[in-house]
C-alpha cells in the first residue's frame, strides 16, 4: 500500500499503518511505536463506527510529508 495512491478520504486502520512480521506497514513502525506517535503530533483518529478507529489517508499523508527529511 502506498499513501500517495489513496484517496484523501480513505480510512486507514492501525493494522494498515504498522508493521507485521514479513509485511511492512505504511508508516514502517511497530504497533508500540505507533502508539507513542499518537501521544505526540500524529493526526487525531476518527471513529466511523462504534469500536472502529481509523485515520484519514490525507491526514496521514500530510503527516508523513511533514516528518520526512528534506
Amino acid at each position: 500500500m502506498n499513501a500517495e495512491t489513496l484517496n484523501d478520504d480513505a480510512l486507514l486502520r492501525v493494522s494498515q499503518l504498522t508493521n507485521k512480521p514479513g509485511k511492512p506497514g505504511l508508516l514502517g513502525v511497530s504497533r508500540s511505536s505507533f502508539y507513542r506517535l499518537l501521544d505526540a503530533d500524529f493526526p487525531k483518529p476518527i471513529r466511523p463506527l462504534p469500536g472502529v478507529v481509523a485515520w484519514r489517508a490525507g491526514d496521514v499523508r500530510q503527516w508523513i510529508r511533514s516528518h520526512s527529511p528534506s
